[in-house]
């Protein structure tokens, strides 16, 4: 989490620092570190949820599962930019030498992510189960 928020913030402090790499880089850690403030936050819901004797169906269930796929796919999303840069740079393509066509790609990422588990989320399809610690 300590080296997420640090890359995070050289890329905001430092401009001369800025390139497609970088930028690549920043991406996958700060999906990481949402990554792991989610799994963070379900962790100490179910160990809340544990303790309780008679335990009550949350209604928000469906949200924590909707972070969960969101951010794992973040990260996996950025790993496939990374090896997409990588690929364009060995064959010299010209789809990733222009700024706005690397940041635009990063932006159509995080929007994909967020919109493919939103069906889900909207209808309401991962009830919590009354006896079970899952969605």
């Amino acid at each position: 989490i300590t080296a997420a928020a640090f890359l995070i913030l050289a890329l905001f402090c430092h401009r001369q620092c800025f390139n497609y790499p970088t930028l690549l880089v920043c991406n996958t850690a700060l999906a990481i570190l949402l990554y792991s403030i989610v799994n963070l936050s379900i962790a100490i819901y179910m160990f809340i949820w544990d303790q309780q004797e008679t335990p009550n169906i949350d209604s928000l269930c469906s949200m924590r599962a909707y972070l969960l796929h969101l951010t794992i796919s973040g990260v996996h999303h950025s790993f496939i930019l990374q090896a997409l840069q990588q690929y364009a740079k060995v064959r010299q393509l010209s789809c990733f030498k222009h700024v706005y066509c690397q940041i635009g790609f990063v932006v159509l990422q995080w929007t994909l992510d967020f919109t493919h588990a939103l069906p889900v989320l909207l209808t309401g399809n991962m009830p919590k189960m009354p006896r079970e610690n899952v969605c």
